[in-house]
């Protein structure tokens, strides 16, 4: 077995460094984004108790029996 050329070691090693740094880049910005997902995800699920209680004091219910109605009624 002969042994390897240093210029291409160095080539390997300086490859797999900046695909890592680009794997780390690209999972911060992916984290990042899901950060921002999470907010405004969060966002709409109070809307939407929001909108199930103002719909509910309309219909003179709780909340939780009318979703149970509601439910029931998209099911058939």
């Amino acid at each position: 077995m002969t042994t390897p050329d240093p210029t291409t070691v160095g080539m390997l090693l300086a490859a797999i460094t900046g695909l890592g740094s680009a794997i780390g880049v690209l999972w911060r910005q992916v984290t990042r984004h899901f950060g921002y997902i999470e907010a405004k995800l969060k966002d709409c699920e109070d809307d939407r108790l929001e909108l199930w209680k103002e719909i509910a004091k309309q219909a003179g219910q709780n909340v939780d029996e009318l979703r149970k109605t509601s439910t029931k009624n998209n099911n058939t």
